[in-house]
């Protein structure tokens, strides 16, 4: 089920010779536990409405992305939740002169980490860059 991470963590363009850069090779995604803020207990009511789940990062994944971030020297990009899956996602960008395989085998190691992949490219062909 976590494979469906691909899915969200594509740069998708038209097909062109030297479509591969550098910058999405420094690229990396990692996920953490989705863990949401307590909600906050509101007089008269029997739950706050402040807990409700969004789209943005809670607090605590938002800590937990950027001590990850200053153990590892990266650099965030940006990140979403996966409500489904109980993920929290970020795109991070790697320093120069780091070897992608041994950062990701660190972060798969880190034991806040559920999952690290590369940042994936797909190029599209399409009947403008073709001349058809």
């Amino acid at each position: 089920m976590v494979s469906l991470m691909c899915t969200f963590s594509c740069i998708v363009g038209p097909a062109h010779a030297g479509a591969a850069t550098s910058d999405h090779e420094r690229r990396i995604i990692v996920a953490i536990a989705e863990r949401p803020d307590p909600a906050p207990v509101v007089a008269g009511t029997s739950r706050g409405y402040g807990g409700l789940s969004g789209y943005s990062a809670s607090t605590r994944n938002r800590l937990t992305s950027a001590d990850i971030a200053r153990d590892h020297q990266l650099v965030e990009i940006a990140n979403w939740n996966i409500d489904l899956l109980h993920l929290h996602c970020t795109l991070f960008e790697m320093p120069v002169g780091v070897e992608r395989n041994a950062l990701l085998v660190r972060l798969r190691n880190d034991r806040r980490v559920r999952l690290a992949q590369p940042q994936q490219a797909f190029y599209t062909l399409n009947s403008a860059a073709s001349g058809t």
